[in-house]
């Protein structure tokens, strides 16, 4: 059926090019003087601006908002992270100016509200974590069922790699003689809403190791699917992983296929999202006593600090573990010293 401009509901698409920026200044004019009004300003200017200012009204999608709610949830690199609340605050923002957007005719409908976006619970952590034997089982059920995905999904369980790094990742940071990988870029919406390449998140290169068996699935991998030179920022990137059909990975499509995946194994924690398997890699090499320092390197992350803010609960032995370093410490020590004493009493 062909729409016209006398139907109730037509929408004029030249309203829906027009930026969120030049829409949300209108409403927020539009408000007058109100209690909240300071309060609204500084979540314009701070957080919804910077995210959708140049994206057009008609291209915001509930998949690019969860993106920038995901990105809210996980803590900047600069060590700035945000409330449960704080977040909530900001989407019911955006929220209210998407619904007038489509009463003003500007969208057919708001593609946000309540049940749409999966939002923090203020009471509980939403992240997801899995011991070592859970993760080990899963990557056995994701070679079986996903064999396409799995040295992906393998690569990020095995260094915690970020979403963009590895949808970023090019074939020449990869060096799978010396089993390592040198993350440099990732792979980001700019504004518009166009993808390009750049600096990873906190703008720094590392260098991580990764195991043999990770190594040889990404080996096989790229005998099988070559890397696919694709065009970011006019230069051409042969990117590691791509979706079947050589295009750049969407975070949004893959959802597509994480999530039916996940659902079918029970025995997994609820909510298990793909992002969760960086917080499961951080988790595991803490419990295992590895020095914060060592994961912070590891993660990306600003500072040791960073990382023992976010992730102190998951070092329920650290204590015991220092305890018992500094008891072999002295046991050796006094180990030692005796047998100085005896070569003293011998001479």
């Amino acid at each position: 059926l062909q729409v016209t401009i006398d139907d109730p509901g037509f929408v004029d698409p030249r309203l829906g090019r027009e930026p969120f920026k030049t829409y949300a200044e209108k409403w927020f004019q539009a408000r007058g003087l109100q209690p909240s009004t300071k309060k609204v300003r500084s979540y314009l200017d701070s957080q919804l601006l910077p995210a959708f200012g140049e994206v057009q009204l008609s291209t915001i999608t509930r998949f690019t908002v969860q993106d920038w709610v995901d990105g809210l949830v996980e803590p900047a690199d600069d060590g700035r992270s945000y409330s449960a609340e704080s977040i909530r605050s900001y989407y019911n923002t955006l929220s209210t100016i998407m619904k007038m957007a489509a009463v003003d005719g500007h969208i057919h409908t708001s593609p946000v509200g309540r049940g749409l976006v999966t939002l923090p619970n203020t009471a509980t952590d939403t992240r997801v974590f899995l011991n070592l034997d859970e993760l080990d089982d899963l990557l056995v059920l994701v070679g079986r069922e996903l064999p396409y995905w799995y040295p992906m999904i393998k690569l990020v369980a095995e260094t915690g790699m970020r979403w963009g790094e590895v949808a970023g990742l090019e074939l020449d940071a990869l060096d799978l003689v010396r089993c390592s990988v040198l993350i440099e870029q990732s792979l980001a919406l700019d504004p518009s809403g166009a993808w390009h390449i750049g600096r990873p998140k906190g703008g720094r290169s590392r260098k991580l190791g990764i195991d043999g068996g990770t190594s040889g699935a990404l080996e096989s991998h790229l005998q099988d699917h070559p890397a696919t030179p694709v065009t970011f920022n006019r230069r051409a990137h042969r990117l590691v992983f791509t979706n079947a059909d050589g295009r750049a990975l969407d975070r949004n499509n893959f959802r597509d296929v994480w999530k039916p995946f996940i659902d079918t194994v029970t025995w997994l924690p609820d909510g298990l999202r793909f992002h969760d398997l960086r917080h499961t890699h951080i988790s595991i090499l803490l419990d295992l006593g590895t020095p914060v320092g060592d994961v912070a390197d590891r993660a990306g992350h600003a500072s040791a600090k960073m990382t023992m803010d976010r992730y102190r609960h998951r070092m329920p032995h650290a204590d015991s573990r220092a305890l018992d370093r500094v008891a072999a410490a002295r046991a050796e020590r006094t180990t030692e010293q005796r047998k100085v004493g005896l070569r003293v009493v011998r001479g």
